[in-house]
C-alpha cells in the first residue's frame, strides 16, 4: 500500500522515452530544440521527449486554465500559464519542467523579469493531468522537484478515475471526486471549482453516428 508522496507516484505505470546524451543537457540547450511535435522536459540534465497531448487530456488541462484565470484576472491576483511555459528549477544539471497548469500570485511577477526565458520562480500551483507515457520514477522527480522548491500545492488529474489528487508539503495526499469541490484558499481566496465540471464535456456535444465525426 503506497503512503505519502508514493501515493502520487504510484498514479502512473507506463513510461516516457528518454533521451540518453553522454553529456547531460542544459537549460539554453532544450530552449533551442526545434519543434518536432513532441514535449520535452528536462530532469537533472536527462532530455524527456513526450507525445503530443490526448484531446481529453488537452481539454482538461484548459478547463482548469481558464477557470482560475476568470477567477484572478480581473482582481489581478497572479496568472495563470499553460504548459508552453517552462520553469528552471535545478541548475547544473539542470530541470526544466512545464506543468499542464501553473498560477503565480502576483508578489513573485514583475515586469523586469525575463519574459522570453524559462521562469527561475516557482509557481504557486502546479497542475498536472496523467498521462499513461510517464513513469513512476519520472512522477517521483516531478513530485520531489516541485514541492522541494516551493510549490505550495501540486495537483494531479486522473481522467480515468475522475479524480484529482492533491500534495502538499508535509501533509498527506488528498483525493477529490467528481462531488467534491476543489477550492485552494490560502492560495487563491474565493475560488472553487467542482471537481466534475473538469471531466465533463459540454453538453452539446452529439454521439457519433458513424465513428468519423461527421
Amino acid at each position: 500500500m503506497y503512503t505519502g508522496r508514493e501515493q502520487i507516484i504510484a498514479l502512473c505505470v507506463r513510461s516516457t522515452e528518454s533521451m540518453n546524451t553522454t553529456t547531460p543537457m542544459t537549460a539554453r540547450e532544450i530552449g533551442e530544440l526545434e519543434d518536432d511535435g513532441f514535449r520535452y522536459e528536462l530532469i537533472a540534465g536527462e532530455l524527456i521527449r513526450m507525445p503530443p497531448a490526448k484531446p481529453l487530456h488537452s481539454r482538461i488541462a484548459f478547463v482548469f486554465a481558464k477557470r482560475p484565470a476568470n477567477f484572478v484576472d480581473p482582481l489581478e491576483l497572479g496568472m495563470v500559464l499553460e504548459s508552453s511555459a517552462g520553469y528552471r528549477f535545478e541548475e547544473d544539471p539542470d530541470t526544466v519542467l512545464a506543468p499542464d497548469v501553473s498560477f503565480i500570485r502576483r508578489e513573485r511577477l514583475s515586469a523586469t523579469m525575463d519574459w522570453n526565458d524559462y521562469f527561475r520562480i516557482t509557481p504557486h500551483i502546479a497542475f498536472e493531468v496523467r498521462s499513461p507515457s510517464e513513469c513512476r520514477a519520472q512522477i517521483e522527480r516531478k513530485v520531489r522537484n516541485y514541492l522541494d522548491s516551493g510549490v505550495l500545492l501540486v495537483i494531479f488529474a486522473d481522467s480515468d478515475k475522475r479524480q484529482l489528487t492533491l500534495c502538499a508539503t508535509n501533509q498527506p495526499p488528498r483525493v477529490l471526486t467528481g462531488d467534491d469541490v476543489l477550492s485552494f484558499e490560502d492560495i487563491v481566496p474565493g475560488f472553487s471549482i467542482a471537481v466534475a465540471d473538469l471531466f465533463t464535456l459540454p453538453a452539446w456535444l452529439q454521439p457519433l453516428t458513424n465513428g468519423t465525426g461527421r
